[in-house]
């Protein structure tokens, strides 16, 4: 029998979504670093080495068995993650497959790969190659230069994914306003650079020393570790609190230049060997404060937001799915008793993994989180006089500078325990 779930539960558990959450943005998880193709198999890394993103994610698991006994399992897959609750022992693929509801969450990062050529003949600097759309980058100002390498090494005879050093990074165009991105050579620690290492952003402006609803977090990868978070504590409350079986696939590569044909190569394999095509996806990403006008400006949208599409109107998202979670789940979250807090949301939305998977899965639905400040009016910093707006106008991009409070993260996990629920009966 389900026990039902209150803000005030997950409240009792704030600091401890707190410290998990600051594991996963301490974390690195560059494109297709996250996990291995088997648990026990990788050409890229040593049998007897994981990916540090697994290992993070492995340890929190780990935790919440301690609590509630040993009913969530973990696999790796083609380079993602698979996390599956409700099993007394480690569950079968076909087991997970049938669990018609899936969460899912991008667990990478906005990464470069470090080229050999230099900057014009200057070999204190290295240029390094996006993976991912630069549009963004350009238009909302590519603003943090600190950076972090981490790269593949044979140390000792053994195959690991090490952290070379902490450099920083700039952004120049060319004539034709074609950007293009240079690290310094010069780097803390002792590793030397290679070609093909990758560089993710480092920055943290979070109070480490207080937590409560009103904290914020201010750090790289939020977009989308707040997603990885919000589904990893979805799947402990299902597990803990109610009979059923729950699962979450986590994706080593959301990031990814549109035209590239192979950006969805991790993806669906693993999507057409853990979901079934009648069953229900629900995809859990960052939307731009800056992109959105349905809320007062300079406000914090602290409610989980329930959208329909993506990109204004196109994209995965369901809008039969919508209706149910904006006429049944809200109204059952909103009660007094059980208390937590969404909204809807018709603004524009970044497309996330849908377009991955929407072929191939008709039912895509998307509990998201609002990343900074609503101030969708400034086109440029420059615009923009006081200081205040200025530090707005920054902390609304997603990938660029992210921010998020703990009322909301508390909000999504509420919101998708309850939506899972919902949506389960029509399998029942």
């Amino acid at each position: 029998m389900t026990t039902l779930l209150t803000f005030n539960d997950i409240k009792t558990d704030l600091t401890k979504i707190c410290t998990h959450l600051r594991l996963l943005v301490d974390t690195p998880g560059p494109t297709r670093c996250i996990a291995k193709l088997l648990d026990n198999f990788d050409p890229r890394i040593n049998q007897n080495e994981e990916f540090l993103m697994f290992q993070t994610i492995q340890g929190i698991i780990d935790e919440f068995n301690k609590e509630i006994g040993v009913k969530i399992h973990l696999k790796q897959h083609n380079g993602n993650i698979i996390i599956a609750g409700g099993f007394d022992k480690k569950p079968t693929d076909d087991e997970i497959k049938d669990i018609p509801i899936t969460l899912t969450s991008h667990a990478d990062e906005i990464s470069f790969l470090v080229k050999k050529k230099g900057y014009q003949d200057d070999t204190s600097y290295r240029e390094v190659l996006p993976l991912c759309a630069t549009k963004f980058l350009v238009d909302q100002g590519f603003i943090h230069k600190e950076v972090e390498i981490y790269g593949f090494r044979n140390i000792e005879d053994i195959q690991k994914f090490v952290k070379v050093g902490v450099t920083s990074i700039f952004m120049e165009l060319d004539k034709e306003k074609k950007p293009h991105f240079f690290i310094r050579t010069s780097i803390e620690m002792g590793i030397p650079l290679l070609e093909g290492d990758i560089v993710i952003q480092k920055y943290d402006n979070t109070d480490h020393n207080v937590y409560n609803l009103d904290t914020i977090f201010h750090c790289k990868a939020l977009d989308d570790r707040i997603g990885i978070l919000c589904d990893l504590y979805t799947i402990f409350y299902l597990t803990k609190y109610t009979k059923y079986k729950s699962k979450a696939i986590l994706v080593g590569d959301e990031e990814g230049v549109p035209s590239d044909t192979s950006w969805a190569r991790l993806v669906n394999p693993t999507f057409n060997n853990f979901c079934r095509k009648d069953g229900i996806i629900l995809i859990c990403d960052g939307i731009d404060g800056f992109s959105m006008r349905e809320f007062p400006e300079f406000k914090r949208v602290h409610e989980a937001i329930i959208i329909p599409y993506t990109s204004d109107g196109k994209g995965g998202g369901d809008h039969g799915l919508f209706s149910i979670l904006r006429d049944k789940v809200l109204h059952k979250i909103n009660h007094s008793k059980i208390n937590f807090k969404a909204v809807t949301c018709t603004d524009y939305t970044s497309r996330s993994l849908d377009p991955k998977i929407m072929d191939n899965f008709p039912l895509i639905g998307f509990i998201d989180w609002s990343n900074g400040p609503v101030h969708p009016s400034a086109k440029d910093p420059e615009d923009i006089l006081d200081e205040i707006s200025k530090e707005y106008y920054y902390l609304s991009k997603c990938h660029v500078d992210e921010s998020v409070s703990i009322r909301k993260v508390l909000n999504i996990i509420g919101t998708n325990f309850y939506a899972f629920l919902e949506l389960h009966k029509s399998y029942n």
